[in-house]
């Protein structure tokens, strides 16, 4: 199936937001590689701008059907273990999805100044599935007694930490745990950092 110029423009756009970054990546540019006129990418997206932020929904988009369809989300497996199959799952995901997790990485990290305030209420509404998702299991661990309310909230801090230098890691180092090393790694973790009890 052929695709059409919009998806063309978006794919070209993607790998200059990944390689040289928001600032450097011009439309003159993209319309030369994507073999169109300027008012082809403002028809579509009426901006650089516009542009970057089609890009970035469409692989918002991409990683939450991806989540939805995760069994652990909604079997009844204990938070502790839904926690640890989140975990692999963000894992598995920047592992197979390389370029994708380098985009959403540096834009988080180093967001452009002139996008700055928009970025972040972007990645605010974007991640609200995904933080409901880790709020619930969260949640269940407070039910359960396994985290005590007032280390609730640095817990969860430390955990998205925890997954995104692993997803970090995997993406720009080319490191990813084996099968066999994650219930290591895991294990140590909880044991350290979250101090669920044995």
């Amino acid at each position: 199936m052929s695709r059409s110029k919009k998806e063309i423009i978006m794919e070209i756009a993607y790998n200059s937001f990944v390689e040289k970054g928001y600032e450097n990546t011009n439309i003159r540019q993209l319309c030369k590689e994507a073999k169109v006129e300027a008012p082809t990418i403002y028809y579509y997206f009426e901006s650089k701008k516009g542009l970057f932020f089609a890009v970035a929904e469409s692989l918002n988009e991409k990683h939450d059907e991806l989540l939805k369809e995760q069994i652990f989300l909604d079997c009844m497996m204990e938070p502790q273990d839904r926690l640890f199959e989140l975990f692999k799952f963000n894992l598995l995901y920047a592992k197979n999805n390389p370029k994708d997790t380098k985009f959403f990485l540096r834009y988080r990290l180093f967001p452009p100044e002139d996008i700055t305030e928009e970025l972040i209420t972007f990645q605010l509404e974007s991640s609200k599935h995904r933080n409901e998702i880790e709020k619930k299991i969260f949640d269940e661990c407070l039910r359960k007694g396994l985290i005590t309310k007032e280390r609730l909230d640095i817990v969860r801090k430390v955990y998205d930490m925890f997954v995104a230098n692993h997803c970090y890691d995997t993406v720009m180092f080319d490191y990813c745990p084996t099968d066999e090393e994650l219930p290591n790694i895991w294990e140590y973790f909880v044991k350290y950092k979250i101090y669920l009890p044995e």
